[in-house]
């Protein structure tokens, strides 16, 4: 897909389903999704896959430029974002943890 085009990646079936997508250029995009596979088998995601409201401020800020939701203006989530990722990474959240890195 050209860049700056929409998309969502999403099962919409009840069976699992693998998928192989290349991102380029990835940028950070691998911490990304370390972060939310991790939060995910921790049981820190909703059924969208998407963290509590804090945390996910704290990613779209640090990843604005690899993510961003296609349901919403990016504007206003990189200003919503930049406002309340500091009180996210006050509260604790990070946007990277070592935890649920992969050596590469």
């Amino acid at each position: 897909m050209p860049a700056g085009t929409d998309y969502t990646i999403w099962n919409d079936g009840d069976e699992p389903v693998r998928t192989e997508i290349e991102l380029s250029p990835a940028l950070e995009i691998h911490r990304l999704f370390e972060t939310l596979f991790g939060l995910a088998r921790q049981g820190k995601t909703n059924g969208w896959g998407l963290p509590g409201p804090l945390q996910l401020a704290v990613l779209a800020d640090a990843y604005r430029e690899e993510f961003a939701l296609a349901a919403l203006p990016v504007g206003l989530q990189r200003g919503l974002a930049a406002a309340t990722a500091p009180v996210g990474r006050l509260a604790g959240y990070r946007a990277r943890y070592d935890r649920f890195a992969v050596e590469r």
